[in-house]
């Protein structure tokens, strides 16, 4: 597999030209800008640089093994250095990942037909592991665009957020969100 240095895949990270570093290993992301989920805008933003942070906050290692596989052309050489990210600062956060946030004191809980009822770009909220967080004011900063959260509106996101995201998100980008938990079953 050939190699690169970090310098060589910095003069990479234009929209005709893109390439990206993730654990080591270098690729070229420049056909995939249109396809990826989140816009090719997130994946600019890490144009040239060590994506391995927010690639990691994101997603899970399935991922990059079934999706990202058919860009990896290199590895990045041994002793490069990778230029420490892209300097997002989005940070893995700690957290036991469930979410709940906070003491059983004054804990609300809603009802599967509760949550669905908020469905709209202007109240929009989803469930993850029996939690609800209302991602009304998230949804134009959402990675994958807003359009994904919407289409997910009022109801059980679980399968699809653990297919894409890595559990640290739920207690830190997530935890400002969280407004409940869920009573019931959750079917929607």
């Amino acid at each position: 597999m050939p190699t690169y240095t970090a310098e060589q895949v910095r003069s990479h990270s234009s929209e005709r030209d893109c390439w990206i570093i993730i654990a080591g290993k270098v690729y070229d992301v420049t056909a995939f800008l249109a396809e990826h989920p989140g816009g090719k805008r997130v994946l600019m933003s890490v144009a040239g640089k060590d994506a391995t942070q927010e690639f990691e906050n994101l997603h899970t290692e399935e991922v990059l093994e079934n999706v990202a596989k058919e860009y990896c052309i290199g590895e990045l050489s041994a002793g490069s250095g990778s230029g420490s990210g892209s300097g997002s600062g989005s940070g893995s956060g700690s957290g036991s990942g469930s979410g709940s946030g906070g003491s059983g004191a004054g804990k609300r809980f809603f009802s599967p037909e509760e949550v669905a009822k908020h469905n709209k770009e202007n109240d929009c909220w989803i469930i993850i592991r029996g939690e609800v967080y209302d991602v009304t004011k998230f949804l134009s900063d959402h990675p994958g665009g807003k359009r994904v959260l919407l289409t997910s509106a009022g109801r059980d996101v679980t399968g699809e957020f653990e297919a894409l995201h890595d559990e640290a998100i739920l207690g830190s980008t997530a935890a400002e969100f969280h407004i409940g938990s869920l009573h019931g079953p959750s079917k929607l």
